[in-house]
């Protein structure tokens, strides 16, 4: 019978290699499963941005006037698509009986992010705050101006969203609304989750 005099080099070395290629499959299962958990992330992200973005403007349109009035006085203007089609103002009533109306209002989209690639640069941060805006805001000239500095004339409806378009289908008295959300796959990811949407919205004036 062999002696026990321990173990030989051979044997030290077999299971080193053993061990260390347990620890690198390891290691790899573990790296994938952060990403894939990262990558889900994102995609969660994105997606509540769309769809918190495309309620917010839908609870504003929804009683927006179509064609406006002019007789009132002052007149109600009818809705009124930018010509890059990611803004669009209209007025809505303050009143069931149909004779006070909102200033005009506006949503638009304020993005940032010049380049495309989620991160904050040089010359990107127009309004100083030290963060990548891409949001959706609802402006309303309350003071009658003709600007949107006042106090509470500005409202955030949604961030996270990169493209916004308004397209309008008047026979159907419908804004079809289309948004696209994109999310770094993991941080520091050149790579992004883009997630889209569309919605119609039915205009009820």
């Amino acid at each position: 019978m062999r002696a026990n005099l321990g173990y030989t080099l051979l044997e030290v070395v077999v299971a080193t290699s053993v061990m260390t290629g347990m620890f690198l499959a390891s290691g790899t299962v573990l790296v994938n499963s952060v990403r894939t958990w990262r990558a889900a992330e994102a995609y969660t992200a994105a997606t509540a941005a769309v769809r918190d973005a495309s309620l917010s403007i839908a609870h504003e349109l929804e009683s927006a006037s179509l064609l406006g009035n002019k007789a009132l006085n002052p007149p109600v203007a009818g809705l009124k698509l930018a010509k890059t089609g990611d803004a669009i103002t209209f007025q809505k009533p303050l009143a069931l009986s149909g004779e006070l109306w909102s200033p005009p209002i506006q949503i638009r989209i304020r993005n940032e992010d010049r380049n495309g690639n989620l991160k904050l640069d040089g010359g990107e941060d127009l309004d100083k705050n030290g963060v990548l805006d891409r949001v959706i805001e609802l402006l309303e000239d309350r003071d009658g101006n003709g600007d949107y500095l006042g106090p509470g004339e500005t409202r955030l409806l949604a961030r996270g969203v990169d493209q916004l378009a308004f397209k309008l289908d008047a026979p159907r008295a419908t804004i079809v609304l289309e948004l696209v959300a994109r999310f770094p796959r993991f941080p520091g990811s050149p790579d992004a989750i883009e997630h889209r949407h569309q919605l119609p919205i039915r205009i009820r004036n």
